[in-house]
């Protein structure tokens, strides 16, 4: 608690020393160590699978994806996919799918491959 910001220290001794238990809570989440980053995944088909473990992994994903594709120009769309995916909209495994169509041999037009593969239907 020493090499703490002092305001922050004093914010959490009051909220300590008034015993509120939102205010206890709140303390206690600042005091709590901060939790690790999961190691960030090294291929494309690893983050895709592993989308919705860290907020950072949608753009990750969406850059490598423009890169992998080669069509930069498509980074928008990738991204928009990939943060439906993260935050449930599409289930992991269409995203999965999407990206093994659009690499397959015989696509012409990857990015749009993946973009139509990406539409998810019940």
């Amino acid at each position: 608690m020493e090499a703490m910001d002092p305001g922050v220290r004093d914010q959490i001794l009051t909220w300590l020393m008034l015993g509120e238990s939102i205010l206890m809570c709140e303390a206690r989440a600042k005091l709590a160590p901060p939790r690790p980053k999961p190691e960030a995944p090294t291929t494309l088909p690893g983050i895709l699978a592993r989308i919705r473990k860290d907020s950072s992994y949608p753009g990750l994903a969406a850059a490598w994806l423009a890169r992998d594709l080669s069509d930069p120009k498509s980074y928008n769309g990738f991204l928009a996919r990939c943060r439906e995916a993260w935050q449930g909209l599409i289930p992991v495994p269409v995203l999965q799918d999407a990206y093994r169509q659009a690499t397959g041999p015989k696509v012409r037009n990857p990015g749009a491959i993946f973009q139509v593969s990406c539409q998810w239907r019940e």
